[in-house]
């Protein structure tokens, strides 16, 4: 990818040249604030001065995205069950690397305004590492909680994070518009920074395993009553959003496909993880976190298609590679497996996140190209750059 490449150059990838020519007309749309954000906004905006005009602002993502994925590989290691107790220094650890994700995550955009590197492809390459940071913060905050004693719990929760990331981008899929809340990720992640302090000094089994109400309710369960509690008002959003019809041809969605069928391809992905987890209740019982980074590399997957479709403005197909490690322990189960449950969750884990991974690279490479930029350095062409959903009117992300 050379600076000297020229603008609109196809190479092969996921995309076809209707994609990439829709991409090129794609827009940065925002609505809405939260609550923190801008009181953090003033941080952000004196931070960025301290960073190197010759920083990629995708590259700033990625590092924040590295430092993260450290401190959740870590606590898997420390705690591969999501059972046992976690060194105060790791949990935090854990904050802070949450913390860095945060603030590289918001000034990627700003970096990009600064350098004059502002395209389609760094909002692409922001919300990417976005669907991943999503389920390796929910990963580490069920370690950090205790919540394999109830890993049924767990399943729930990492379920409707990955749920709520795809229905943002559902939402933006329809009306064209990524929408803030009151209570948004910015405030969700401070909550998970405090969580994991608060941990260090109570620990994990000493805070989270504290009875609270009659009947067994435990800390860790009304930390997840409250997350889904906080989190609800999303569904009423997209519900709202649907009742209203999409930014389309006959209130289509952007692409004037069905505003339901998203759903549809999500739908398919949680019946798949409920049938598995069903059948095989030991599969998913003894290794939770396991089980969960299976089928969370496969909605990692299926969230960026989403980010695709919407910014393509294309169609989102039902079937996809990234099922084929879910695909993989179905086929095992219903032929009395061949394979020991063990054995088939680590190749699905693996397949996923082979698949993850091959398919972001391919993607980021290949826009790369047809824009004449360089994916994680500043050329002559300049760099995608991240989102920076407070400097705004803007032409392109």
């Amino acid at each position: 990818m050379a600076s000297s490449r020229a603008r609109g150059q196809f190479v092969s990838g996921p995309l076809d040249e209707r994609h990439l020519k829709h991409l090129l007309q794609h827009e940065y749309s925002v609505t809405g604030t939260s609550i923190v954000e801008p009181l953090l906004q003033r941080f952000w905006r004196a931070l960025i001065d301290w960073v190197p005009m010759n920083a990629a602002p995708n590259a700033l993502t990625l590092a924040g995205l590295m430092m993260n994925a450290s401190s959740a590989v870590l606590l898997l290691i420390y705690s591969p069950d999501a059972k046992q107790d976690i060194p105060a220094w790791l949990l935090l650890y854990a904050a802070f690397a949450l913390f860095v994700y945060q603030t590289l995550d918001a000034l990627d955009g700003k970096q990009a305004r600064r350098t004059g590197s502002a395209n389609q492809l760094g909002e692409l390459f922001d919300h990417g590492c976005d669907a991943a940071n999503t389920l390796l913060v929910t990963l580490s905050l069920s370690v950090a909680t205790g919540l394999g004693h109830t890993p049924k719990l767990m399943l729930v929760q990492c379920a409707s994070s990955m749920t709520l990331f795809f229905v943002a981008h559902w939402i933006a899929y329809i009306t064209g518009k990524i929408m803030f809340g009151m209570f948004d990720v910015t405030e969700a992640q401070l909550c998970c920074m405090g969580v994991f302090i608060a941990t260090a000094f109570g620990g994990v089994n000493g805070l989270w395993g504290v009875s609270v109400l009659p009947g067994g309710i435990l800390m860790r369960h009304v930390q997840v009553l409250v997350y889904l509690t906080t989190s609800s008002s999303l569904y009423f959003r997209l519900a709202y959003c649907i009742s209203q019809g999409g930014a389309g041809k006959n209130g289509s969605t952007v692409a004037n496909t069905s505003i339901i069928f998203p759903g549809v391809v999500w739908l398919m992905l949680i019946v798949i993880t409920a049938a598995v987890s069903n059948k095989s209740p030991s599969l998913f019982l003894d290794r939770p976190c396991l089980f969960i980074t299976a089928f969370g590399a496969a909605s990692v997957k299926i969230c960026e298609r989403l980010i695709v479709a919407h910014m393509t403005r294309t169609e989102l197909a039902l079937w996809d590679s990234g099922l084929l490690g879910p695909a993989l322990l179905v086929v095992n189960q219903y032929f009395n497996e061949p394979l020991s449950e063990g054995v088939a969750l680590y190749l699905a884990t693996i397949i996923g996140l082979a698949d993850v991974v091959q398919y972001s690279a391919r993607l980021c490479r290949q826009i790369a190209s047809y824009l004449g930029v360089q994916v994680l350095t500043i050329n002559g062409n300049n760099s995608g750059g991240g989102s920076d959903r407070n400097l705004r009117p803007r032409k392109s992300h």
